[in-house]
């Protein structure tokens, strides 16, 4: 059995260098420890887990009525309920995210600060964003949900779970509204 390496260098010079490059700049990246991949940063998985008594979840109340997450189908729910979470933590944090932090720290001295700041600008979501999801997510859900939107609230709620009998439940409590829309 060859080795794929050798198989490209037979087949294609360039293939072979650009290949033989990333592999070098990969290696290079993880002993200089610069994090270019989730998959070597270690430390992403290594704190301990314990229960709780509550946990927090995002909510979506369209006309009054809590949208029914759970009942969506898995892809449709995950394309509300991800970038919800995503808005309202930005939301809390006034849309400073721990992206634009990274950026900064790693690139402090390394670029000019308008070019760092116009980065940033382009590959998170600003203060400007802000009063685009809303109208966004009332189109989603009215598309996927077949539902007519007049008013669209998100936020958090806290969820205690339950057991009783045997059976397992949850009780939905403190509903914080964090943005709200009427159209």
């Amino acid at each position: 059995m060859k080795l794929f390496l050798v198989e490209v260098w037979k087949k294609s010079k360039v293939t072979f260098v650009l290949f033989s490059s990333i592999i070098l700049l990969t290696f290079y990246c993880t002993f200089v420890q610069f994090e270019i991949t989730p998959f070597f940063l270690w430390a992403h998985y290594s704190e301990q887990q314990s229960p709780q008594e509550s946990y927090e979840r995002i909510y979506v109340r369209v006309n009054g009525e809590l949208l029914d997450l759970p009942s969506i189908a898995r892809s449709t729910r995950e394309m509300i309920q991800i970038p919800t979470e995503e808005f309202c933590k930005l939301k809390e944090s006034n849309f400073e995210n721990i992206t634009s932090s990274i950026i900064r720290i790693k690139w402090k001295g390394k670029f000019s600060d308008e070019f760092v700041e116009g980065f940033i600008t382009q590959v998170t979501s600003t203060k400007e964003d802000e009063n685009k999801f809303l109208p966004w997510l009332s189109r989603y859900v009215e598309r996927t949900c077949d539902v007519k939107v007049e008013t669209i609230e998100v936020g958090i709620l806290d969820i205690v779970p339950t057991y009783k009998n045997g059976k397992r439940s949850a009780k939905k409590m403190n509903l914080e509204p964090i943005a709200s829309l009427e159209r």
